[in-house]
């Protein structure tokens, strides 16, 4: 039995409106740093063992500050990583996605488990999935904090509650939130959104 914290990295610093993927030099926003903080503020009094974070600059920022009240190191895991989809977009506006790209997005909202644009959502969920149980592992019979992006914690929220892929809009996590999960085995459920 585990309780582990799926936090969305905070907003980012974007004025040119890129889809940034996995792209370097995207950093908090003022806002995202507020959002991190409040998410720190929210977890300072969990007993928390472990703090992970997908290693784009952006997660990593927001899991220190969750991390600092309590001591810890961030360790970095790459199967925190982006979706692929949004890679494969990487350096577009969302306005050249919604031009260019249209069939793909209208795809990625209708029906997200049929894209194969560099990763399939099957693929995310299970290396996401993956990631947040090793993290449960990994706290020593504490609490865990993963912190990823949008698509990666809905995926891999779905693959770990047994929910079919193509609910993911209906699990989105809003920039600098959170979702709890109890893990259980066959009673793993969600706890709640923060």
């Amino acid at each position: 039995m585990s309780i582990v914290h799926l936090v969305r990295h905070g907003r980012v610093e974007n004025p040119g409106d890129l889809v940034y993927g996995v792209l370097p030099g995207f950093r908090l926003s003022e806002v995202g740093r507020v959002e991190a903080a409040r998410q720190a503020k929210r977890l300072a009094g969990r007993d928390i063992g472990y703090v992970v974070a997908s290693p784009l600059e952006r997660a990593e920022e927001t899991a220190e500050v969750i991390a600092a009240p309590h001591g810890l190191p961030v360790h970095a895991d790459a199967r925190l990583v982006e979706w692929g989809v949004t890679v494969h977009w990487a350096g577009l506006t969302w306005a050249q996605v919604r031009a260019e790209r249209a069939e793909e997005l209208a795809t990625y909202f209708a029906r997200p488990d049929e894209l194969d644009l560099g990763e399939r959502l099957d693929a995310c969920a299970d290396r996401v999935a993956s990631a947040v149980r090793a993290a449960a592992a990994l706290a020593g019979g504490r609490e865990a904090v993963c912190v990823s992006h949008s698509d990666p914690i809905s995926a891999g929220t779905l693959r770990i509650l047994g929910r079919p892929l193509r609910d993911l809009a209906s699990c989105r996590v809003p920039t600098g939130g959170s979702l709890t999960l109890h893990l259980d085995g066959a009673a793993t459920r969600e706890l709640g959104r923060y």
